[in-house]
């Protein structure tokens, strides 16, 4: 609890600045009323040395007390808040620095005093993923899948061989086309044989 570190440098900055619109914005101060004091108006944009105040720099003083008064009482409860509950913040700490990192759900549960569960529930994710397998198993079993795409490169479907592979001299071209060869009778001597001059 004594322990400071760098690590809370922009938690005190978040603070000072809600502590300071608290004061100066909302009215949220008993001790200077429900009056604005902001100091937005600039006599060179971006440059803060330009600025201008609408109070006096003993309203300024005010101020500060005001906003260091609201941080002293909030540093106060959150102390006695962690306090109370030292044992819930000493079982987060120790999860913590087991599994890096500490789910709502699990949070919660330690706040609850209950047992913190070591894995989390499935998550929509990796309810997404497991669904989008199950999906492709189905669509992979299917009864009308064609096994097409399993057949070699260039040959066509049903197995038969290409008119890539009929020019490199493998299938004769006849046959890559789908056609019978053409009957060699027509190259016999003999002729036609119904031919009566034969």
């Amino acid at each position: 609890m004594d322990d400071i570190s760098t690590g809370a440098s922009a938690d005190i900055r978040h603070a000072t600045e809600i502590a300071h619109d608290m004061v100066t914005r909302y009215g949220m101060s008993e001790r200077l009323g429900t009056v604005n004091y902001g100091d937005d108006n600039e006599v060179f944009v971006g440059l803060s040395y330009g600025r201008t105040k609408p109070y006096s720099e003993q309203t300024a003083g005010k101020i500060d007390e005001e906003v260091r008064l609201i941080i002293d009482r909030a540093y106060e409860q959150c102390e006695r808040i962690l306090k109370e509950h030292d044992d819930r913040l000493e079982a987060v700490a120790g999860f913590l620095l087991d599994h890096d990192t500490m789910t709502r759900t699990q949070f919660t549960a330690c706040m609850k005093g209950e047992p913190i569960p070591e894995v989390e529930s499935e998550s929509i994710f990796d309810r997404f993923v497991e669904l989008e397998k199950e999906e492709q198993a189905k669509k992979a079993q299917e009864p009308g899948q064609s096994s097409d795409s399993e057949a070699p490169r260039g040959a066509a479907p049903g197995g038969e061989a290409s008119a890539e592979e009929a020019d490199k001299g493998d299938v004769p071209a006849e046959e890559a086309a789908g056609d019978e060869p053409a009957s060699r009778e027509s190259d016999s001597p003999s002729g036609d044989p119904g031919d009566p001059d034969q």
